[in-house]
């Protein structure tokens, strides 16, 4: 039981909290700001999936030979959940204080549980909490989205 928890909060829980949050701030702050938020998990996951490549660790699970729930062939660092996460947390704090730390702790306990199942070790969760932030930062202080037409029109 506690496993399949874990495996649940490593892989899926992120879906979840992108698709609540970009709901919750369609509804509360409009399209435009729904469409940045999402800019920003993309971008931030973007970056993490290219630096990957760039420093081409192993994961732990290979490293030590040992079996994991999870399986996964892409190389570790930085660890692509938290730094999307972190991002997410990062634009939404900048508007929502609480709303903003709930979604970094999740992030910081999504990472955590990826190093319980062997897929990260501690120093991937860090690189990607620094993407994150990093891209987070970079999205909300870059010029605002200019949508020439509504990518939902409300009829």
């Amino acid at each position: 039981m506690i496993e399949t928890l874990i495996i649940f909060i490593a892989r899926w829980l992120i879906y979840v909290v992108i698709g609540i949050t970009l709901a919750v701030a369609y509804f509360r702050w409009g399209q435009k700001a729904a469409a940045r938020i999402g800019l920003t998990t993309l971008i931030s996951f973007l970056v993490a999936e290219a630096l990957k490549y760039i420093f081409n660790t192993p994961r732990p699970f290979v490293a030590l030979k040992e079996v994991t729930p999870l399986i996964i062939f892409d190389p570790a660092f930085p660890s692509a959940h938290t730094a999307t996460l972190v991002a997410l947390g990062t634009v939404i704090f900048l508007k929502n204080k609480l709303w903003g730390i709930v979604i970094l702790v999740i992030a910081m306990i999504v990472g955590a549980s990826r190093v319980i199942l062997q897929v990260h070790y501690p120093i991937d969760i860090f690189g990607g909490a620094i993407v994150g932030v990093i891209v987070g930062l970079f999205i909300n202080y870059s010029p605002k989205i200019k949508l020439k037409r509504p990518i939902i029109s409300k009829k």
